[in-house]
């Protein structure tokens, strides 16, 4: 009999322990995390409370949605007009006939510049030969500077000056000096006055 009341006082302890070890568990619902974390929230129950959305809120959002769409894709309309507006100028700037022309006046500006420095580069050599009385490659230095500016008139009565001291001195070009005085006339009536007198000096040779 005494060892029934042995068992009988272990199980009393036993069970004693157990309880005590259900209240202080690690996983106890008063300490557990989900408990915390609900308690934090302003919620004590197990689960979110999730409300279902009525139809006006619903609307609501959808219009939202909408709204926002609409102007995200007026945005990327608004970057592609700019875009193409810009590669539009570009192309204007690049192949536009202002540029064509600007650039060909350019052109002819420096054709013209190198012309004329080699018209006076022409004409001083010309000058050099005159002073030298080499008659011959005084009027070839002087055909070139009536080639580089052939509207220049101080070139073609240089030149025409040229032929008619060859054909004073070395009795050489005088039909040529005659026909290109002639013409000279007709093309430069304002020096009428002294391709004439050249003209006449040649006749009367």
């Amino acid at each position: 009999m005494g060892g029934e009341g042995s068992m009988q006082s272990m199980n009393t302890i036993l069970r004693n322990n157990r309880n005590l070890l259900r209240k202080k568990g690690m996983f106890n619902r008063e300490k557990s995390f989900r408990y915390l974390r609900n308690k934090y929230y302003g919620n004590d129950k197990d689960e979110f409370d999730i409300r279902k959305l009525s139809e006006k809120e619903l609307l609501e959002i959808r219009e939202k949605v909408i709204k926002d769409r609409k102007r995200e894709n007026l945005r990327a309309l608004i970057i592609t007009i700019l875009f193409l507006i810009t590669l539009i100028v570009i192309g204007l700037y690049l192949f536009s006939p202002t540029k064509k022309i600007t650039n060909q006046e350019t052109n002819i500006y420096k054709s013209e510049k190198v012309k004329l420095e080699n018209y006076k580069s022409y004409m001083n050599l010309g000058d050099k030969m005159i002073l030298k009385q080499n008659w011959k490659y005084a009027i070839i230095q002087y055909e070139k500077a009536t080639k580089e500016c052939p509207e220049k008139y101080t070139g073609h009565y240089k030149l025409l000056l040229a032929y008619s001291y060859n054909c004073k001195n070395n009795n050489l070009d005088c039909e040529k000096t005659k026909t290109l005085a002639k013409e000279l006339i007709e093309k430069f009536p304002q020096g009428e006055a002294q391709l004439g007198t050249i003209l006449y000096n040649v006749k009367t040779q």
